[in-house]
């Protein structure tokens, strides 16, 4: 090397060419993804298309080169028009060539026509010249030499433009296979879809035939119209009707009378587009003649003929007539077949909802009279076949339009009587259901008599729901067992009511007993002679929260019935003896003695006298000062218990009374037995002392008749219920001993006998006027 020459790059300098291709990578990579989308990273994008700058500067054939680059872009995915345009403007910008020692082309045989120039380093220095102001500083510019001698001919004078065409033609050949493999994938897919949707279809309806034929389910499909244009075995099997009898035929015109309305319905429903899909149960004729009962499930279905609507049945004859059974087993009695109480409370109901005003709801309540001893006597089959005797006579009654006859349990039974009944008719009911009742009935081999009570009432009661229907006939039903039975009773609703309230009045006692509200008022009775008080009777008192003071007869007899007039007499007993204590204490031998009224249950009270002259040690009373007023009704009876107690209780000097003496049984003989010591004449005989009524006369002479035969036996005489002076005078003519009454003084506390023995009030004579 001369010393004029630049001799080789030191290793240290950098290679201008290959700096260029980095810069032209780069700028080619920015520009690729300015405008087309590819998964790739940036460096390896940039590392791709270097390798593509490589390969077009150096030796190979840069027309094969460049197609191949233009149909890998493509492969790539750099698809987009922008993608090549800027791909060529790069190449003519920025793409470098190499040094310009290889630019000059070696002598090459002839090309063929057409093709492009030879391989070789001039060709490519040639293809890829760029202007000089993209390169970088220092890189090296080939530029075309003279030809030499003997040098051969240069390729196409523009290589560049033969490099850009090729690329172009490669990047549209590459476009267009790819378009081609899509557009071809593309048909692909859609004949092998439409095979496959072929091959469905022909299966899907194989599928359709085989379950249409052989299903157990009744399908058929219905048109517009509702006339059927397929049916299956299976649903001609269920109406007994061959296929093709079926076509054309109305789908509703199939179905029982009472249900094609609801089956039309549903069908019009879903033509119209209300509806999507139906459900309902209906009864369908049998070409037999007889009935199947169908759960139908009906929807629309669109085909190339139109709209249809696929019908699916299922055969629901035996679940049907199974909940009838069912249903029938739930509302009726199982012995008799009438109708048991749920079925009675629903029809009553009914009935009551859709009442007009020209007539009424009634029912009439019957209980046959001591069933039980049928049962005892002859058996449970005997006691059975007599209520199904019953319950047949009862039907005959009931056959009548709205009316229906039923058990509702035990020997209870009811009729219930339709919308337009009258009270009348009800009691014509009631009399006959009373005499075919008593008819002689066969049962278990005896002829049997049997009678029965019935309560009979209508609407016209207040608050008539059906529940209050049957409470007041069963109401009249008790009245009617209390006369005796063997009878009919209709509802009064003032009746019940007093009843209601004597309920109410017990239940009331209950709580008065118990929180110690009752008084007690104490009448004076006075010594005819002089008028000084001798004794005074206990009354007991009681005034309720709600209903204010309630009268004596009442609320004893409340007591007697409900058990209370032992606890309540002993309350009595207890309370006057204390009183009468007092008064001993305050006034001695002056004090006066305590009347009080001992019931027949306290009579029979096994240690009555024990209890009584423990209570008289206890609060310090003499038994002298006590009198006991008994009831002729109590004091009479074989029984040798009350007689011993009341011998026991005189023989500690207890005073014994008959009160209302004359109005009981008269029987005089208790009067030799038991230690009676007074007779008290009731004031229904005192009364008739008075000369203004006509019985004057004779209550005169039962009263001195009492009087006098008293005293024959060394009995004292009382007066009731005196309430004027001429009574009073009269009585005292007679020789009666003592008095009570409004006269004298009104019942009051126990202050009111204490002022009068004490001389502080005065008290009327016999000649006096009350004051």
């Amino acid at each position: 090397m001369t010393d004029g020459d630049d001799g080789p790059a030191s290793a240290d300098e950098p290679d201008p060419t290959s700096a260029a291709l980095d810069e032209f990578a780069r700028h080619w990579a920015r520009s690729l993804t300015r405008v087309s989308y590819v998964p790739v990273r940036p460096d390896d994008l940039r590392e791709r298309l270097r390798g593509y700058a490589e390969r077009l500067t150096g030796p190979e054939d840069g027309t094969v080169v460049a197609r191949e680059i233009g149909m890998a872009l493509v492969a790539e995915g750099f698809t987009h028009v922008a993608a090549v345009s800027v791909t060529l403007a790069t190449l003519v910008d920025l793409l470098p060539v190499p040094p310009a020692e290889h630019a000059v082309v070696p002598p090459v045989a002839d090309p063929p026509s057409g093709s492009a120039v030879a391989a070789g380093p001039a060709v490519a220095s040639h293809a890829a010249v760029p202007s000089d102001s993209a390169l970088p500083p220092g890189a090296a510019v080939a530029h075309r030499p003279d030809p030499g001698p003997g040098a051969a001919e240069v390729a196409d004078p523009s290589p560049r433009a033969a490099l850009l065409g090729a690329l172009a033609a490669g990047y549209a050949r590459g476009l267009r296979e790819r378009t081609q493999g899509e557009l071809e994938s593309i048909i692909r897919a859609v004949l092998t879809a439409r095979r496959s949707a072929e091959r469905a279809r022909v299966a899907s309806e194989a599928r359709f035939e085989a379950l249409f034929v052989s299903s157990a389910s009744g399908i058929c499909v219905i048109d517009l119209e509702d006339r059927i244009v397929q049916a299956n075995p299976a649903l001609a099997r269920m109406l007994a009707c061959p296929v093709v009898d079926l076509q054309r035929r109305r789908l509703t015109g199939l179905a029982r009378r009472e249900h094609r309305v609801a089956v039309g319905q549903a069908i019009r429903e879903l033509t119209s587009g209300e509806r999507t899909h139906a459900e309902l149960e209906a009864a369908f004729g049998r070409a037999d003649g007889g009935t199947v009962w169908l759960r139908l499930s009906l929807a629309p279905v669109l085909d190339d003929g139109g709209e249809y609507l696929v019908v699916t049945a299922q055969d629901d004859t035996e679940r049907h007539h199974l909940q009838s059974a069912l249903s029938h087993q739930a509302l009726h009695d199982p012995l008799t077949n009438l109708p048991n109480r749920t079925l009675v409370l629903r029809h009553l109901h009914e009935l009551l909802g859709r009442r007009t005003g020209t007539g009424q709801v009634g029912i009439c309540y019957l209980d046959l009279d001591g069933f039980k001893t049928v049962n005892d006597s002859f058996g449970h089959a005997a006691g059975d076949d007599v209520l199904r005797a019953v319950a047949d006579r009862l039907a005959t009654c009931a056959a009548r339009p709205g009316w229906l006859a039923g058990r509702l349990g035990g020997d209870e039974f009811v009729i219930v009587a339709g919308d337009g009944a009258d009270l009348d008719q009800l009691v014509r009911v009631a009399e006959r259901l009373v005499d075919i009742v008593r008819r002689p009935i066969p049962a278990a081999g005896h002829q049997l008599s049997v009678s029965a009570s019935v309560g009979v009432t209508d609407d016209r009661i207040p608050h008539h729901q059906p529940a209050d229907l049957l409470r007041a006939a069963d109401v009249a039903l008790y009245w009617a067992k209390a006369a005796g039975g063997d009878r009919y009773e209709v509802y009064d609703a003032g009746r019940h009511d007093a009843q209601a309230l004597r309920s109410t009045l017990g239940s009331g006692l209950r709580v008065a007993l118990h929180q110690d509200d009752f008084v007690i008022r104490y009448q004076p009775i006075v010594r005819l002679r002089d008028g000084v008080p001798v004794g005074a009777e206990a009354l007991l008192r009681w005034t309720h929260p709600e209903y204010g003071p309630v009268a004596p007869e009442i609320f004893i007899e409340l007591a007697e019935e409900l058990g209370l007039i032992g606890q309540l007499g002993k309350w009595v007993l207890t309370r006057g003896c204390r009183q009468a204590a007092s008064w001993y204490r305050e006034f001695g031998d002056r004090a006066p003695f305590v009347s009080i009224n001992l019931s027949a249950r306290q009579l029979h009270d096994v240690g009555l006298a024990d209890e009584l002259l423990a209570t008289l040690d206890e609060v310090g009373l003499p038994a002298g000062q006590l009198q006991l007023e008994l009831t002729e009704s109590a004091l009479l009876g074989p029984a040798q218990g009350p007689a011993d107690a009341l011998e026991v209780l005189a023989r500690h000097g207890v005073r014994v009374a008959v009160d209302d003496f004359g109005t009981g049984y008269s029987n005089l003989a208790y009067l030799r037995r038991l230690p009676v010591r007074e007779l008290k004449i009731a004031g229904a005989f005192v009364e008739g002392l008075t000369p203004e009524l006509s019985g004057t006369p004779a209550d005169r002479q039962i009263v001195a008749s009492v009087v006098g035969l008293a005293h024959g036996l060394n009995l004292t005489v009382t007066a009731e219920g005196v309430e004027t002076r001429e009574q009073a005078q009269l009585l005292r003519s007679m020789g009666c001993d003592h008095a009570q009454g409004w006269w004298f003084a009104r019942p009051g506390e126990p202050e009111l006998l204490s002022r009068m023995v004490a001389g502080r009030q005065a008290h009327p004579v016999a000649f006096a006027p009350a004051r």
